[in-house]
C-alpha cells in the first residue's frame, strides 16, 4: 500500500471577469497550494479495473477521481495496464472552495502516470486535466499560479513564498459552485472594473516582492458580496477572524471556507485560540 498527499488550494484573489456564450465564466485568480490535504492510499489489484474506495462514504458516485481514471484510460484507447484500488481519506471539506475534488483528480492522473509508466509530460497531463474540471490543471504542478479563462489557463509565479501565517475557518455549511455563479449572473457582476484590475496587479507585485502590506491590501473575492448576502454566517465569521487579530480575511473560491492572514506566528496562535473559544473549526495552514 502506497500513500499520496492530495493538497488543497486557496484563492488570495478571485474575480469573475465575464461570461462566455457557452454559459461558462471567465475568471482572474491567484491560486496557492496549501498544506491541508486528503490522503490517497493505493495498491495493485487483480481485477484489471480501477476501484475508488471512500471510507467516509461522502463522495458522489460520479466523483472526479473516477472521472480522472476514465479520462486517462480513454487516452490509452481503453487499455488498462493493471488494476489499482484507490482509498480516499477526506480532510479537505467538500463545498469549501478549497479544490479538494480537483486535487484528488489530479492526484489520480499523476499516480497512474507513474505506476503505469506512461511517461506523460506536464503538458499532456494538463491537457487531460482540462477535460475533467476547470481547477484540475492547477493541481498538476501546484505551487502558486495566476489562473485565467474558465480556470484552465495557468501561469506559474516563479518566486519565493512570501512570509505570512494563514488559518482556514470551516463553517458548517457548503456553498454550491453553480449556485454561486448564478448569484453573480443575477447581480450582473460578471465583469472587471479598473479597480479590480489594479488590485490584482498590486497583489502579484506584493507576492513577488514579499511586500506584506501590499498583499493584505489587495486580497479579494467577488463571490463574497452575493454569497454573504445569502449566508450571513460567513460575513460574521470573516468579521470574527479580523477581530481575532488577522490583518486580512477573504473567502476561498466560491465558498464557504474563510481565510485569515496574520503577520506573525504568535498573532496567528492567539487568533486561533480566540476563534476556537467561539466554537469555530480552525486549521492553521501554510502555502508552498
Amino acid at each position: 500500500m502506497k500513500s499520496y498527499q492530495s493538497y488543497s488550494k486557496i484563492n488570495l484573489f478571485l474575480n469573475v471577469t465575464g461570461r462566455y456564450k457557452s454559459g461558462y465564466h471567465s475568471i482572474k485568480s491567484l491560486f496557492c497550494r496549501a498544506t491541508l490535504s486528503d490522503s490517497i492510499s493505493y495498491s495493485l489489484n487483480d481485477t484489471n479495473k480501477i476501484k475508488i474506495i471512500d471510507k467516509k462514504n461522502i463522495l458522489p458516485e460520479n466523483n472526479l477521481l473516477k472521472t480522472a481514471a476514465d479520462k486517462i484510460i480513454s487516452s490509452l484507447n481503453g487499455r488498462i495496464p493493471f488494476g489499482i484500488d484507490f482509498t480516499v481519506e477526506k480532510k479537505i471539506p467538500i463545498g469549501g472552495g478549497l479544490g479538494g475534488g480537483s486535487s484528488n483528480a489530479a492526484s489520480v492522473l499523476k499516480i497512474l502516470n507513474k505506476e503505469w509508466r506512461l511517461n506523460f509530460g506536464v503538458e499532456k497531463l494538463k491537457k487531460i486535466a482540462r477535460q475533467i474540471g476547470a481547477d484540475v490543471p492547477f493541481f498538476i504542478e501546484g505551487g502558486t499560479q495566476k489562473v485565467f479563462g474558465v480556470g484552465e489557463i495557468v501561469k506559474s509565479i516563479k518566486t519565493g513564498i512570501p512570509v505570512f501565517y494563514l488559518i482556514l475557518v470551516f463553517p458548517e455549511i457548503q456553498v454550491s459552485t453553480p449556485a454561486a455563479y448564478k448569484l453573480i449572473d443575477d447581480n450582473n457582476m460578471a465583469c472587471e472594473s479598473y479597480e479590480e484590475r489594479k488590485m490584482f496587479k498590486k497583489l502579484i507585485e506584493g507576492y513577488r516582492s514579499n511586500d506584506y502590506k501590499k498583499i493584505i491590501s489587495n486580497v479579494y473575492n467577488k463571490f463574497e458580496y452575493p454569497v454573504f448576502a445569502q449566508n450571513k454566517i460567513l460575513s460574521d465569521i470573516k468579521n470574527d477572524v479580523l477581530d481575532s487579530g488577522a490583518d486580512a480575511s477573504v473567502m476561498s473560491g466560491s465558498g464557504s471556507t474563510i481565510i485569515g492572514i496574520y503577520e506573525t506566528y504568535e498573532k496567528r496562535k492567539t487568533g486561533i485560540e480566540r476563534l476556537q473559544s467561539y466554537g469555530y473549526n480552525v486549521e492553521p495552514v501554510e502555502i508552498f
